[in-house]
């Protein structure tokens, strides 16, 4: 029951940067009598935990956790909640979340993280996200969850989704590489076929109109 935490702010572009802080993920069917050093602990607390909007007195240690620990435990994409720019990237570490972060659990993850973080999506998120303050200017677009499952994902065959898995792939491995901007660079061409951009098209996106 004592599992690994991520605080939104760890999450960063291609990487997580995990500050050794845990979290006790408790259910209400957890059999608590079953954890007797977690129980003697959460019990000095008790009162406060009766005051939350809880389950019921009966089972004031569970955490108001809806999602399942297999959300959190499979290999997954973590993304923030907000800020000024996308950060995702792929979790293998069974890493549990705060709310200022989101999970996908998805077959496809390399390339799908590829898609989000790319120079396309990007421009797309501060055109169409809300967003604090001005998203040319400073300002972080918001990532929720309503607008994420609005994305719309174009059919890829192997060949293009290998593509842009091997070269996220190669970033994760050492996001701090000088060769990072160059693969970017490379995944960026290849979904602005994916997605069939005019040369034009390109160039707004790029900033060159």
């Amino acid at each position: 029951v004592i599992k690994p935490w991520l605080d939104g702010h760890d999450i960063k572009k291609w990487r997580g940067e995990w500050a050794g802080k845990y979290v006790l993920f408790i259910r209400e069917d957890t059999d608590i009598g079953a954890y007797p050093a977690v129980k003697a602990h959460l019990t000095a607390h008790k009162r406060s935990l009766l005051a939350r909007s809880s389950p019921g007195e009966d089972k004031w240690f569970a955490l108001q956790a809806p999602t399942t620990p297999a959300n959190y435990e499979a290999a997954k994409i973590v993304y923030n909640e907000t800020s000024k720019e996308m950060h995702a990237y792929v979790d293998r570490d069974g890493l549990y979340i705060n709310k200022t972060g989101y999970v996908i659990v998805s077959s496809d993850n390399e390339f799908l993280v590829g898609v989000l973080n790319s120079r396309l999506m990007d421009w797309f998120y501060r055109m169409t996200f809300p967003s604090w303050g001005d998203p040319w200017s400073g300002g972080r677009p918001q990532f929720r969850g309503s607008r994420m499952k609005e994305l719309r994902i174009p059919p890829a065959n192997a060949g293009t989704r290998k593509a842009i898995a091997d070269r996220v792939r190669a970033i994760m491995r050492n996001p701090f590489s000088a060769k990072v901007r160059r693969l970017e660079a490379e995944i960026d061409k290849i979904i602005y076929r994916l997605y069939g951009l005019t040369e034009s098209e390109v160039r707004l996106v790029e900033g060159g109109d």
